[in-house]
């Protein structure tokens, strides 16, 4: 439950935890998506087994968070979802060209700045920065920009949890999330990823 209700409050007393101007939910001080992608499996299994009383509370959490992974701000940050997606990540099968295109360099294959030839599908990379912003580009020392398992499996848990629950922005919008919805909306403030409807649990 501790661990839960940090991620969720945005007024965080240890400072581990803080929030982007879109709502994501970010580890302080090098947190990437994976981390937040942890947390909302983390949340799902709470909301189910430990805080039944409030599911539809931190389930919808872990909807908004994953949302934002998903594009609900923007730009989505799973390979091959989303009209703007990832589309230069550094993965050597996903980036070499074809044998009858030209033989897989560095120069074809990392230096280029052409999409991957070969698309990944559903993989998570690091993510923004606090200000979410990110760069689309093959910079293998940038956590921001790699895909790999660490990334991708907590988030494919979080995706199975709110399928198998049903959890979708519809029902997460309905009683006190859509009145919230109408106050954030009637304040000037975007609703697109994340309503913070969850203040104070």
């Amino acid at each position: 439950q501790v661990f839960v209700k940090e991620w969720m409050n945005t007024k965080s007393k240890t400072g581990d935890i803080y929030y982007t101007n879109k709502n994501l939910a970010k580890a302080y001080p090098y947190g990437t998506l994976q981390h937040t992608a942890n947390a909302a499996f983390y949340t799902m299994l709470a909301a189910k087994n430990v805080m039944d009383s409030k599911f539809m509370l931190y389930a919808c959490w872990a909807r908004n968070q994953v949302g934002y992974m998903l594009g609900d701000a923007g730009r989505s940050y799973v390979t091959g979802h989303g009209a703007v997606q990832p589309m230069k990540t550094p993965h050597k099968a996903a980036s070499c060209p074809p044998p009858d295109v030209t033989d897989c360099t560095w120069e074809s294959a990392y230096y280029t700045t052409d999409p991957n030839y070969n698309p990944l599908r559903g993989g998570l990379v690091g993510g923004p920065d606090d200000n979410d912003m990110w760069s689309d580009d093959r910079d293998m020392n940038n956590p921001a920009n790699i895909v790999n398992l660490l990334n991708s499996v907590g988030f494919s848990a979080a995706m199975a949890a709110l399928v198998d629950n049903d959890i979708n922005m519809a029902k997460c919008q309905q009683g006190n999330g859509f009145i919230q919805t109408l106050m954030l909306k009637a304040k000037g403030q975007p609703d697109a990823s994340g309503q913070r409807w969850w203040e104070g649990v």
